[in-house]
């Protein structure tokens, strides 16, 4: 269903958010499994704050490119202007074992079947696979929630080696990286590239959806400055944030239609 009114709500499962521009639009049931309250500036891992920006990159469509002769604080200041009808639900998960990491996943998705949630993103991956997590993830699919998750950075063919949660579901969206000449705003399917074109640190098969941008991209570092990310996690975010703008950008067409209307029936 979509909520025309209300702003696209996207859970993201990660290590946290140091927001210091303010500029990623947070929902209010964000959420610590490591402290049991959610706190802005507890990304101590460095990584889901670099997740976050990405997919706030892709959904403003202000997606940083070469910015090697700026400013990088000026420019990650100017991305405070735009912040379109959407939150991210930040999950801050537990990681300091397999269990730890299992359970508090296992309790997000608890949280994200009782929330108005749209979107996941899952940046990480692992062999261990839990059939709790699996049932959760079942049940948000068939909720209709899309479920965003990257493919792993082991290079190896993951319909042999089977990493999870990519492996769980066929309707998991598996986003894998391509190499960095090729455009940061381009996604493709598995049909649509060739497996020369492969980041070499990516998994790759038939169970990967989409290759997308994941070879030193620009993102936030838990101190609020850009820097050079590169894995399958900031693939995932980049084709996230591309499906909730083009969901924004239906809405806005929606909303210009009907109000087309009802000015006609005046």
């Amino acid at each position: 269903m979509m909520y025309y009114n209300e702003p696209i709500e996207v859970a993201v499962l990660d290590t946290g958010l140091n927001n210091h521009y303010g500029h990623i639009p947070t929902c209010d049931n964000s959420y610590s499994f490591t402290s049991h309250q959610y706190k802005i500036g507890e990304d101590k891992l460095n990584h889901g704050t670099a997740v976050s920006s990405v997919l706030h990159q892709y959904v403003t469509g202000n997606v940083i490119g070469n910015v090697s002769n700026l400013n990088w604080e000026a420019v990650a200041a100017n991305k405070i202007s735009e912040s379109p009808n959407y939150c991210q639900s930040i999950k801050k998960i537990n990681f300091n074992s397999v269990e730890a990491g299992l359970n508090s996943f296992n309790q997000a998705y608890v949280q994200i079947k009782a929330s108005k949630t749209r979107y996941v993103n899952i940046s990480s991956s692992g062999f261990a696979t839990n059939s709790a997590e699996k049932k959760h993830l079942k049940d948000l699919l068939d909720l209709g929630v899309t479920i965003v998750v990257a493919a792993g950075n082991e290079g190896s063919d993951i319909d042999v080696y089977k990493v999870f949660p990519a492996s769980y579901d066929e309707r998991i969206i598996v986003v894998g990286t391509y190499e960095r000449n090729l455009s940061l705003n381009n996604f493709y399917k598995n049909s649509e590239i060739a497996k020369t074109r492969y980041s070499k640190h990516s998994n790759y098969g038939k169970v990967v959806d989409v290759w997308g941008p994941g070879e030193s991209v620009y993102a936030h570092k838990n101190t609020g400055i850009l820097d050079v990310f590169t894995g399958t996690s900031f693939a995932a975010p980049a084709y996230t944030g591309k499906l909730i703008k083009e969901e924004i950008e239906r809405k806005e067409r929606w909303k210009l239609k009907l109000l087309n209307k009802n000015l006609r029936e005046l």
